[in-house]
């Protein structure tokens, strides 16, 4: 690669103008303002589209636009980690209100979101029927004992895994008991 020098004789970083990186900026927004301009097929079309506009070789219309659809990667990349880290932080919120109130299930609810978001929980898979479940089975607060809503409370303000008090029969009600011994 040839060395690229700016008007003063001084050689430029990563050996690109600003004219280089003004036209990958034009390419980005106009992908941003066709997001069909991603997809393989719409390949020839844009390239023709940007030697048309800088009148530039195709080679160099393929490197804009190649530069232009990883910085577009890039930003997407970023956006879906903003948008993580709010709804994580919209969870945390929840469950401090539900804790402050008191409200046990509405705790639960929150942090069984919070826990499916960071992807603690196992994925969902198909049974030979075709029918859609989840490995981990909600079961109603109603049906935990007295001792259970203490002990689920207790490791709500503790921040600890629920699997404990959810799997662990001791802590539910007997008509429930057997319930689940049969099944």
């Amino acid at each position: 690669m040839p060395v690229v020098k700016d008007k003063n004789g001084i050689k430029i970083e990563g050996g690109h103008t600003a004219t280089f990186y003004s036209r990958i900026d034009s390419v980005i927004k106009l992908i941003l303002e066709n997001d069909k301009y991603l997809e393989k097929k719409r390949n020839k079309a844009l390239t023709e589209l940007v030697i048309k506009t800088f009148k530039v070789s195709d080679r160099m219309a393929r490197t804009y636009i190649t530069e232009a659809k990883k910085e577009v990667n890039r930003m997407s990349k970023k956006e879906r980690e903003k948008s993580f880290i709010k709804a994580l932080r919209n969870r945390e919120y929840l469950l401090t209100e539900a804790k402050q109130s008191g409200n046990l299930r509405f705790a639960l609810a929150v942090m069984q979101d919070r826990d499916r978001l960071l992807g603690l929980y196992p994925p969902n898979e198909l049974k030979h029927s075709g029918e859609l479940i989840s490995k981990n089975t909600n079961i109603d607060v109603e049906k935990l004992t007295d001792r259970g809503l203490r002990k689920l409370k207790e490791m709500i303000a503790r921040g600890e895994n629920l699997e404990f008090i959810l799997t662990n029969l001791e802590y539910h009600k007997q008509d429930f008991q057997s319930q689940a011994k049969i099944n």
